[in-house]
């Protein structure tokens, strides 16, 4: 008969997607972490982007606790690509200061702090008059009258922990 037929089949593979994670872990004890998903090949777009579940347009998750969180990527063709991310704490920083004084009588007095956690790089307290640094873990103040101050400790990240320090003259109540 000397017919011949032939069929040719072109299959196209969409190769995997491949993409990126990036974890900004926080710099201080109160700050959030934050996780950004970004398709970078592969794949069929459009992308959508889940965290722990959370879907995302843009793959931008904010105010994230420390911990390990799920990440995934689902193309147009349902294909699917996953990876986990961990958000690691914020070195802790902390520092102890009295918060209330009363004298009898005006003076000059040494108050201690303590560092609980971390280490201090900067101290500034304001009204900054009849206050200084004394060694590396005292404030000198001489005390002539009732006087509230505010002191900030900022550790070598740049986070700032702020106390409250209320100095007050007691009155003396005799009567002559």
């Amino acid at each position: 008969n000397g017919c011949t037929n032939s069929v040719s089949i072109n299959i196209h593979e969409i190769s995997p997607i491949q993409f990126q994670n990036i974890a900004f872990d926080p710099i201080c004890t109160d700050d959030k972490g934050r996780i950004q998903l970004k398709a970078v090949s592969g794949g069929a777009p459009p992308y959508r982007y889940f965290l722990n579940g959370v879907q995302s347009t843009d793959g931008l998750y904010d105010q994230l606790n420390p911990g390990i969180y799920f990440a995934q990527i689902i193309d147009s063709e349902t294909c699917l690509q996953s990876d986990t991310i961990q958000i690691i704490a914020a070195p802790q920083f902390n520092v102890s200061l009295i918060d209330n004084i009363e004298l009898q009588t005006p003076g000059s007095i040494l108050i201690k702090y303590i560092v609980l956690d971390g280490s201090i790089k900067l101290i500034s307290f304001s009204p900054s008059h009849q206050i200084s640094l004394e060694g590396n873990d005292g404030l000198r103040i001489q005390v002539n009258a009732n006087q509230d101050y505010t002191i900030q400790f900022e550790d070598l990240n740049g986070c700032v922990i702020t106390r409250y320090l209320q100095i007050s003259l007691k009155k003396n109540d005799r009567v002559i």
